[in-house]
C-alpha cells in the first residue's frame, strides 16, 4: 500500500517490490474537505527507476466508488490506499485460468498495469473453493501481497487476506482502495489513465460523478507541460456489459449540454456567464445508455461557424491538425473532435455537430470516417443551434466496422436497412475529375470499384444541368441557392441564441457586451440586415431544393431505399497552412455539392480512400495529406450507406485509417 498523510508530493514504492515489479514512482493526494481527506489522488507507475516511461494515473474520490464490508481479516491495520486488480476467477478456479485472465488484461487494456497485482480480489462465490496451493501460486508468481475473496480464503505463507462482502458487484479491473475506519469497511475506486493533449483538441477532460452527472478532471501530469490531460477510464470495466457501445471512449464537441459540465460553444464569455449544466443532452444521453464512456469536450470554432485557424480563432487555439507537417487547417467547428480522432488511438470516437460541413470537413482533412446525417437523425435538444432546418447530430470514426456499428447504436431505430445497394452511381461532370493528377488517380480507381461493387450504371448529369432542366425555376441553382445557408444560419442562431446570450451578459456585466469572433460577427450581420421577409424567401427557396432533389435526384426504392448514389471529392489532399493569413471574414455565399445535403436534408458520408504527397514549407520535407470521398443518397437512407461503407472495407476495397501524420502506412 502507499500512504497518503499530506497534500506533498512523495515518492513512494509498493510494500513488495521486486525488480521485475513495476514502481509506484510518484503519488500526489489533492486536500479539499473541510477534514482535511483528500478529493482525488494522481501517481504514477513506472517500469524503470528513473521513471522515464511513467504512466501517470489519476482518481476522483468524489467520483463512483464501491464500498464493501469486510471480515477475517488478517491485514495489517492501517487507513491507506493500495493499489488492486478485481479479477472472476470464475466457477472452476485455475492457476492457468488466473494466469491467462492476468495476460488478458495486459494485452487489451491500455489502463492496467502489473503493479494492481500487489492485492488480488477474486470476486466470485467460487472462492470458497480456493485452495491454498492456488493462493501460493498466485501470490508466487505475480507478487501478490493481499488477496480478498468473497468468501473464505485459505492461509498461505506470506500472503494477508480478508473477505469482502457487498450487495452490488463490482466490475472486473484495476482500481485504488482503502480499508480503514472502525467498522474496518472497504472501498474501491476506479483508475483513469491520463492521458496528454498536445494537438490542443480538447477543452477539458472529464469523469463521472457519483450522482449521474461529470466533473471537469483536475487531473494533470507534470510532464505534459501545459497541455490538458485527458482521464481513460480501464476498458476492463466494461467487458462484462453485453451494451452495443460497452467501454468505447467518447469525445463531445462542446455545443452539448452535458449534466455538471459548463457549455462553453468556444466562447470565454459564453463559459464564464451560465453555471453547470443540470441536465446532459439527449443525443449524450442516448451514448451513455448505450454504454460509451464520455472522456471529455472537445473544442469547437465559436458558435460551430466556419473560421480559419490563423486569425479568426480569438477566444481559444485551433486545434492542430496531426496529418502532415501537423501545421495544416483542421477544418472548422468540430474541429476538436476531427484533430483527437486522427491523432489518438485511445479515442474510439468523437461527436460533433454538422450544419454546412462541420462534420464533413474535419473528416476530410484528418482523413475519417464521419457522417453528416439525414436531418432529423437524432434530437438537438439542449444543443446550441445554428440553424433548426439544418443542424445534424454527427461524429467519426477511424474503420468501416466501428462506423456503422455506433451510427446504429446512436441513430437507433430512425432508419432501417435495406436488401440491395442502389445500381444507379451519380459521378457528375462538373465535379469530376479532379484537378490534382495523384488524388484524381486515387479517386478513380475508388469509383470503378465502386461501380464494379453495385453492378451499377454511372450517370454523369450535374445537379446544375438536372436543376436547369427540370426544377421549373428559371435561374441557375447557383443564383437561386446563392443566398440561402448565410441567411438561414445568421438570422436564426443570431435570434434563438446570439441575441439572448448578448442580453444576458449586458445583464450580468454592467451593460458591457461580450466579446464576438469576426466570423460569427460577420454572419449574424449579413443575415439580420437583409430581414425577415429575406429569411423567409429563403426558407421557402431551401424547401423548394428538397423538394427537387427528393423528386428528380434521388428517387426512393423498396429494395435500396434510395435508387441511386451520389460521390463528389471532399478533400483532394491540398495543402491548407495554419500560418497563411486570409481576408476577414464574410458571409458564407454560394451553392456546392456539399450544401446538398444541408439544404435537401440528406446523408452525406465521408470515407478515407488515401493519400498523396506535398513538398512542405513547414518541414521541408515530403509529407502526406488524405484523400475522401463523400456518398450521398436519399434522406433517410443513412443505414444502406453505413451498410454499403462496411461491405467495401471487407472486400478491401476500402482501408481502416490509423493515428498520427499519417493516415494510411506509406
Amino acid at each position: 500500500m502507499f500512504s497518503l498523510r499530506s497534500a506533498s508530493i512523495c515518492v513512494v514504492a509498493l510494500a513488495v517490490n521486486a525488480a521485475a515489479r513495476p514502481t509506484v514512482f510518484t503519488q500526489r493526494s489533492t486536500l479539499a474537505r473541510s477534514d482535511g481527506s483528500p478529493l482525488s489522488l494522481t501517481f504514477s507507475i513506472a517500469n524503470d527507476s528513473d521513471a522515464s516511461d511513467a504512466v501517470p494515473y489519476y482518481v476522483p474520490l468524489d467520483g463512483i466508488s464501491y464500498s464493501f464490508s469486510v471480515s477475517h481479516s488478517s491485514l495489517n491495520d492501517g487507513d491507506e490506499f493500495g493499489l488492486v486488480t478485481v479479477i472472476d476467477p470464475g466457477n472452476s478456479a485455475s492457476f492457468s485460468s488466473i494466469q491467462s485472465t492476468v495476460s488478458a488484461y495486459s494485452s487489451e487494456d491500455d489502463v492496467f498495469n502489473e503493479a494492481f497485482l500487489s492485492t488480488v480480489f477474486l470476486r466470485s462465490s467460487s472462492s470458497s473453493k480456493l485452495s491454498s496451493s492456488l493462493i501460493s501460486s498466485v501470490a508466487s508468481k505475480f507478487e501478490v501481497n493481499n488477496i480478498f475473496a468473497s468468501s473464505s480464503v485459505p492461509s498461505a505463507k506470506g500472503v494477508s487476506s480478508a473477505v469482502l462482502s457487498s450487495q452490488t458487484t463490482i466490475p472486473i479491473g484495476p482500481y485504488v482502495y482503502r480499508i480503514g475506519g472502525p467498522s474496518k469497511s472497504a472501498s474501491f475506486w476506479p483508475v483513469y489513465r491520463l492521458y496528454p493533449d498536445p494537438q490542443e483538441a480538447f477543452l477539458y477532460g472529464v469523469t463521472a460523478a457519483a450522482d449521474g452527472g461529470f466533473v471537469r478532471s483536475s487531473g494533470n501530469v507534470p510532464s505534459a507541460g501545459d497541455y490538458t490531460t485527458v482521464p481513460v477510464p480501464s476498458r476492463l470495466y466494461y467487458k462484462e456489459s453485453s451494451l452495443p457501445l460497452a467501454g468505447l471512449r467518447v469525445g463531445v464537441k462542446d455545443i452539448y449540454d452535458i449534466d455538471g459540465l459548463k457549455t462553453g460553444c468556444g466562447s470565454r464569455a459564453h463559459f464564464a456567464l451560465y453555471p453547470p449544466r443540470n441536465a446532459t443532452a439527449p443525443a449524450v444521453q442516448r451514448l451513455i445508455d448505450q454504454g460509451a464512456v464520455i472522456v471529455g469536450k472537445t473544442k469547437t470554432s465559436q458558435f460551430a461557424n466556419g473560421e480559419t485557424a490563423t486569425a479568426d480563432w480569438v477566444d481559444q487555439l485551433c486545434p492542430f491538425n496531426p496529418r502532415g507537417d501537423g501545421y495544416q487547417d483542421p477544418s472548422s467547428s468540430s474541429s476538436g473532435s476531427g484533430a483527437a480522432m486522427g491523432a489518438y488511438g485511445w479515442l474510439d470516437h468523437a461527436i460533433g455537430s454538422d450544419t454546412g460541413g462541420s462534420i464533413r470537413g474535419p473528416a476530410g482533412q484528418q482523413g475519417l470516417f464521419g457522417i453528416r446525417p439525414s436531418h432529423g437523425a437524432i434530437t438537438l435538444e439542449d444543443v446550441m443551434p445554428l440553424s433548426d432546418v439544418m443542424d445534424t447530430g454527427g461524429y467519426f470514426a477511424r474503420d468501416a466496422s466501428s462506423f456503422k456499428t455506433f451510427g446504429r447504436s446512436w441513430y437507433g431505430s430512425t432508419f432501417k436497412s435495406f436488401p440491395s445497394f442502389p445500381k444507379r452511381l451519380m459521378v457528375p461532370n462538373d465535379t469530376w475529375p479532379v484537378s490534382n493528377a495523384a488524388s484524381e488517380a486515387i479517386f478513380s480507381s475508388f469509383i470503378s470499384k465502386l461501380q464494379t461493387f453495385l453492378g451499377a450504371e454511372s450517370d454523369a448529369t450535374g445537379i446544375s444541368a438536372l436543376w436547369t432542366a427540370t426544377s421549373g425555376v428559371n435561374e441557375t441553382v447557383q443564383v437561386y441557392m446563392n443566398q440561402t445557408y448565410a441567411t438561414l444560419i445568421g438570422a436564426y442562431q443570431y435570434d434563438n441564441f446570439g441575441l439572448p446570450f448578448i442580453t444576458d451578459y449586458m445583464a450580468a456585466n454592467g451593460g458591457r457586451a461580450p466579446f464576438i469572433d469576426p466570423a460569427p460577427k460577420a454572419r449574424w450581420a449579413y443575415a439580420t440586415g437583409r430581414g425577415e421577409a429575406a429569411f423567409e424567401d429563403e426558407g421557402n427557396r431551401r424547401v423548394v431544393f428538397q423538394d427537387w432533389v427528393a423528386k428528380e435526384v434521388f428517387k426512393a426504392s423498396d429494395a435500396s431505399c434510395s435508387d441511386g448514389i451520389l460521390v463528389y471529392p471532399q478533400s483532394t489532399g491540398r495543402t491548407s497552412y495554419r500560418n497563411v493569413y486570409f481576408s476577414p471574414p464574410t458571409a458564407p455565399l454560394g451553392f456546392s455539392y456539399g450544401r446538398v445535403g444541408p439544404f435537401a436534408g440528406v446523408p452525406d458520408l465521408v470515407v478515407p480512400l488515401g493519400q498523396v504527397a506535398y513538398n512542405s514549407t513547414i518541414s521541408g520535407t515530403t509529407e502526406y495529406l488524405p484523400v475522401t470521398i463523400s456518398m450521398v443518397a436519399r434522406k433517410g437512407c443513412d443505414y444502406m450507406l453505413l451498410d454499403l461503407i462496411s461491405e467495401l472495407e471487407l472486400h478491401g476495397i476500402i482501408n481502416s485509417v490509423g493515428v498520427g501524420k499519417t493516415a494510411f502506412t506509406i
